[in-house]
């Protein structure tokens, strides 16, 4: 595991912790979070994680976000150093759950720091793929990214599984780099 690398690309799925639970229809006594599928952070220990020692002067970043998280995500994306740009949409065609309204979206904040120009290829900022299962992600924002920025270095950070080309930060997967809370020494992983 190398220390000093640094990446031009960051992809980032956090996992974010959510203040609310809600009972699980016909289960009297199960309660459908979060925490049941993977641990959690909360906003707070996100930002205290140490991206700096991972990013590029000149980074892009890809984040994504459920609604009830845009404006922590917009906090994060500054938070780790990033100006927002613009977003895309990944439209999951089928309802999942929700709590004001039946979500079948996902956004992806895109943030830049440092000189980094838009991508020759511009593609369409919805993405509609079927969902297939909790929090995953659908494969093809990894083609779209390679296609946007073939040459730059890549990293998804709370990956769940290896890409080739990519490097990874994760506990599900064998991480390339260690991330460091920024007043621990110990790192957090999702």
């Amino acid at each position: 595991m190398e220390h000093h690398k640094k990446y031009n690309v960051i992809l980032a799925d956090p996992p974010w912790k959510y203040n609310f639970a809600r009972q699980i229809k016909d289960r009297p006594n199960k309660m459908q979070i979060v925490e049941t599928h993977y641990p959690t952070m909360n906003l707070s220990e996100l930002k205290n994680l140490n991206i700096e020692s991972i990013i590029d002067k000149n980074c892009v970043l890809f984040l994504w976000v459920t609604s009830p998280k845009l404006d922590n995500g917009l906090e994060l994306l500054k938070s780790w150093g990033f100006e927002y740009i613009t977003s895309m949409v990944w439209d999951k065609i089928n309802m999942g759950m929700g709590y004001w309204t039946r979500v079948q979206h996902e956004f992806i904040l895109i943030g830049r720091r440092g000189k980094v120009s838009p991508p020759r290829l511009q593609r369409s900022s919805i993405i509609n793929i079927k969902r297939f299962g909790h929090s995953k992600k659908p494969k093809e924002i990894y083609e779209i990214i390679e296609e946007m920025f073939p040459k730059l270095k890549k990293i998804e950070l709370f990956a769940r599984e290896k890409r080739e080309g990519w490097d990874c930060f994760g506990n599900e997967v064998e991480s390339d780099v260690q991330l460091i809370a920024k007043s621990k020494t110990q790192g957090v992983q999702k």
